[in-house]
């Protein structure tokens, strides 16, 4: 395998483990970065707040007005100021 060819596959790989990432928001600002929803709600739940009291909210209601939210990072990330509703 050529150097750039394992370059590509190790990047795949990281898009692959990048691709069910989420946030953690806390009235809209970043809280933390975890590679899926159970990480985020273990991590939650080490701050003794109830894993899911963390769920995802309704999308008609905005970040900004959520205590916690778990979004998926590809869309925070977009999101001009992040995750906006």
């Amino acid at each position: 395998m050529t150097e750039q060819a394992a370059r590509i596959d190790a990047l795949s790989g990281d898009l692959d483990a990048m691709a069910e990432a989420v946030v953690l928001l806390h009235y809209g600002q970043l809280h933390s970065l975890h590679r899926d929803e159970a990480a985020a709600k273990r991590h939650a739940a080490s701050f003794g707040i109830d894993p899911d009291g963390w769920g995802t909210v309704p999308s008609d209601r905005p970040a900004v007005e959520s205590v916690w939210r778990i979004s998926p990072l590809s869309k925070w990330a977009v999101t001009d100021g992040g995750d906006a509703g």
